[in-house]
């Protein structure tokens, strides 16, 4: 058991190094706010099912507030909209509906 708690200890740490920055360089991106969203709530997820697995007491068992994520959510959500506005950037979803438009071209290019 204490080898398992090392390998999770472990884990977390390498994971949560490699993904905390996912809002530090461009924080209102809007595929930086889906990973973050993800990872919180996969986090919390994967953490119960640990403890469950491993028949521990779950001390903080209704602190997440998912209320308070989804507010979050819903206010970086409009912060993303008014920046994509004013850079003139298109969202994802856009590119995957278009289809037949052709989003290779600049509106920087002067050749055509």
């Amino acid at each position: 058991l204490y080898s398992r708690g090392m390998y999770y200890d472990a884990y977390c740490k390498e994971s949560f190094s490699q993904e905390v920055d996912c809002l530090h360089s461009n924080p209102w991106r809007e595929d930086n706010l889906s990973r973050f969203l993800y990872l919180m709530r996969k986090g919390e997820e994967k953490r119960k099912w640990i403890l469950k697995d491993y028949k521990f007491d779950d001390p903080f068992a209704d602190n997440f507030e998912e209320q308070r994520l989804k507010l979050f959510e819903e206010e970086a959500m409009e912060l993303v909209n008014e920046t994509y506005k004013i850079k003139g950037w298109a969202f994802q979803k856009d590119f995957q509906q278009g289809g037949d438009e052709d989003v290779s071209k600049n509106d920087d290019d002067k050749d055509g």
